[in-house]
């Protein structure tokens, strides 16, 4: 554990852990905080400027637009829809039209021609 030697030792050498060095971190580089510094110093890193266009932000705000959009689709559709069948029961109650007395079979069509 110890490496003393007296020739070591006698030159002023103070004696060492060889097992310590094993322990020893390698040397890192470290990022130092430069806000105390001069202004003139420069850095190599910038902030990171927040982006309000990213893609989930634009997702984000996509969806409740879109969502508007379907509904009111929605609501006219059925207002189409209510419309179209008050319109087919008022033909309902209509009295019937009354068809021609002379009708000419060869004007008309039984559209099974092409069977």
């Amino acid at each position: 554990m110890f490496s003393l030697s007296r020739s070591r030792y006698s030159k002023g050498v103070l004696p060492t852990f060889r097992s310590a060095q094993r322990f020893q971190r390698p040397h890192t580089h470290r990022l130092v905080h430069t806000s105390g510094f001069s202004a003139s110093a420069t850095s190599n890193y910038a902030a990171k400027k927040s982006s309000w266009s990213s893609p989930t932000i634009l997702v984000l705000g996509f969806i409740p637009v879109f969502a508007f959009a379907l509904g009111t689709w929605q609501l006219q559709r059925l207002q189409w829809k209510i419309n179209l069948i008050d319109e087919l029961e008022e033909k309902l109650q209509r009295d019937p039209i009354l068809l021609p007395k002379r009708i000419k079979c060869e004007h008309i069509s039984s559209g099974t021609e092409g069977l």
